[in-house]
């Protein structure tokens, strides 16, 4: 299956946009692809970057559920919280972001992610995100 390329489906660019683009979606979960390219003094990938993956993710999943009709509501995703991560020493290079929805409630989303280096895993976590309504973006 074909999928918008990613510009189309979230705000985020260059350089603070880690998704190049979206690989499959199954029902409630997205798989991401990313270069993540040497920046800045660090030796690895630093953990905000794998983390805004894993939020950018599940943005796409988002947008691409509410383009298709389903119960995602219209506005900005914002991840309001993080929680249960860890992480592992990432090098620089090709990941794949796996994020899964696991419950929504109340106007909130929960996931699972992960982010995965060589088919090693090198970070976990739980994201919580809502949605600014689009009349509040003025």
């Amino acid at each position: 299956m074909t999928f918008p390329a990613v510009e189309e489906l979230i705000p985020h660019r260059a350089p603070v946009r880690y998704v190049d683009r979206v690989v499959a979606v199954a029902g409630a979960s997205v798989v991401t692809e990313a270069r993540i390219d040497r920046f800045g003094p660090w030796n690895a990938v630093p953990p905000f970057v794998l983390v805004e993956g894993l939020a950018q993710s599940l943005a796409c999943l988002a947008e691409l559920d509410r383009r298709a009709g389903g119960a995602t509501p219209a506005g900005k995703p914002l991840l309001t919280g993080i929680s249960d991560a860890r992480f592992e020493a990432c090098p620089w290079g090709p990941i794949t972001f796996e994020v899964d929805v696991t419950d929504q409630r109340f106007g909130a989303t929960w996931a699972r992610g992960r982010a995965r280096a060589g088919g090693v895993v090198v970070a976990e976590a739980t994201l919580q995100a809502a949605f600014l309504p689009t009349e509040a973006l003025l």
